[in-house]
């Protein structure tokens, strides 16, 4: 599957979830979901299930932040407890932690977890879903292309530093 830039931006125009994010965070937004098709390439025609989600999310957030495309997220969602001196050394800590989490999602451990509980259901962990994304989902007729398609902002909470 091949997402072009247009196909994007239609769906984004199309998500409420952006359409509702202040105008100041869609500028932030957008050239990070814009690089969604990019990263993602490798990803695009997997079946969207948890395994598949976790080590796309976690590959994507790896890429925005290899290209410093996480930093206007983390300027404008700091936690307060970072002083603006501390910056650099936010951003040095964010990044770490995306590094360990996809080191975990990608090992044997995470994927026993899987086995040993069972296929994990994402729509009742991402209960963000759209109705026509959690009907595909349901379905079994979503891949995670599709999925980009259909509801562009189902990545973003990942972007979202934890208060």
């Amino acid at each position: 599957m091949k997402i072009t830039q247009e196909e994007l931006l239609e769906a984004l125009c199309k998500d409420p979830e952006f359409q509702n994010t202040p105008e100041c965070d869609r500028k932030i937004l957008q050239p990070i979901i814009e690089a969604m098709p990019i990263a993602l390439k490798d990803y695009l025609d997997l079946p969207l299930n948890f395994e598949n989600y976790e080590k796309a999310q976690g590959h994507f957030l790896q890429y925005c932040c290899q290209n410093n495309l996480i930093e206007p997220v983390l300027d404008t969602h700091t936690p307060a407890r970072y002083a603006p001196e501390n910056r650099d050394e936010y951003i040095k800590e964010y990044k770490k932690s995306i590094d360990d989490w996809v080191l975990e999602v990608n090992s044997d451990f995470f994927h026993s977890l899987q086995i040993l509980s069972g296929e994990m259901d994402l729509t009742k962990m991402c209960g963000y879903f759209n109705n026509e994304l959690r009907r595909l989902y349901k379905a079994k007729e979503v891949t995670i292309g599709k999925a980009i398609l259909v509801q562009p902002m189902f990545f973003a909470p990942g972007l979202y530093p934890e208060e």
